[in-house]
């Protein structure tokens, strides 16, 4: 079995939709595999301006969502050059979840929060990439913490490594915690709470394998307590995995999004891991298209935490124990 079957593990395989006229594409359609979340993984042309995000865009309006094992399929830096068939993976959206949260209700909340799986882009390629490369660091049916999970997409692909046990997403937002359960909540498997991410008290000392907090500590008016927290909470031996914006400063030497409450460069992330952690791994992370580095192409690269300073990034991801 490949890889990728494996990892959509409710996916069908329905060949190549190569010449099927934009107008006869119905995914609604689409005869999905069996199970709790019906999948569908398709082969399909980009010609005609249908590119990726055209397909995308189709699936969702469909119903669907990107699938949470996508960059299993196809990796981050290999979105940057595809031909002219693709493979993509989607699956479909509970009922209740889009009743409750259709697409165009997520634009009030596009600021802060956004489900990754349903936006399509070199933006939310990234957002996807970091959750795929934490998965892989957990073993032994290990228990996940993802601080700050915002609508719960991350911790969706988290649970899709076969080495995750369970995974517990905590937020403030009770928006985002509500979004989440009722579009991702698996019973024992994946679940969501309220709460602050500086404050986890409802966890025990040395009860988590891996923490997880994604573009969190820059908006935290105290994130060396985050870092305490986890310390706490992980086990022997248990790591962080964490990603903050790169120097986010424009030409009057501020971060221009008022939700950011620190700048951080690679020394200062470096620095204040070191009072809690050891540090293990880093990584620069570019998508394009943003405010620096904005004809980059896509990479994630693990890079020397010594020089990591001296690197491109408009992300740093680093990851301790």
């Amino acid at each position: 079995m490949r890889e990728q079957d494996r990892l959509l593990d409710a996916s069908i395989d329905h060949g190549c939709m190569a010449d099927a006229a934009a107008q006869e594409v119905d995914p609604s359609a689409l005869p999905a595999a069996a199970g709790p979340r019906p999948a569908a993984a398709v082969t399909v042309s980009t010609a005609g301006c249908r590119d990726r995000s055209w397909w995308d865009r189709t699936f969702f309006a469909a119903g669907f969502r990107k699938h949470p094992a996508t960059q299993h399929l196809v990796e981050f830096e290999a979105l940057e050059s595809e031909g002219d068939r693709i493979e993509v993976a989607y699956e479909r959206i509970p009922p209740d979840a889009l009743q409750r949260f259709p697409l165009e209700t997520l634009a009030a909340e596009r600021d802060l929060h956004m489900d990754m799986l349903r936006e399509s882009g070199r933006r939310s390629d990234a957002h996807i990439a970091r959750y795929a490369l934490a998965g892989g660091l957990v073993h032994d049916r290990g228990l996940v913490l993802d601080v700050s999970c915002g609508l719960g997409y991350g911790a969706a692909i988290l649970a899709e490594r076969t080495g995750v046990g369970r995974v517990i997403g905590v937020d403030n937002s009770r928006y985002a915690v509500e979004y989440a359960q009722a579009s991702y909540g698996v019973a024992d498997r994946v679940s969501f709470r309220l709460g602050d991410a500086t404050d986890l008290g409802f966890l025990d000392d040395g009860s988590v394998d891996l923490v997880v907090s994604f573009e969190t500590l820059e908006h935290l008016r105290e994130p060396r307590r985050l870092l305490a927290e986890a310390r706490r909470v992980l086990r022997p031996g248990g790591r962080i995995i964490v990603s903050v914006p790169n120097d986010w400063t424009d030409e009057t030497g501020r971060d221009p999004n008022p939700r950011h409450l620190h700048e951080y460069d690679w020394a200062k992330l470096e620095q204040q891991l070191a009072e809690h952690f050891q540090l293990e791994a880093a990584w620069s992370q570019i998508a394009g298209g943003g405010m620096k580095l904005t004809r980059r192409p896509r990479s994630l690269r693990r890079v020397d935490p010594h020089t990591a300073s001296t690197c491109e990034a408009e992300w740093w991801l680093a990851m301790a124990r």
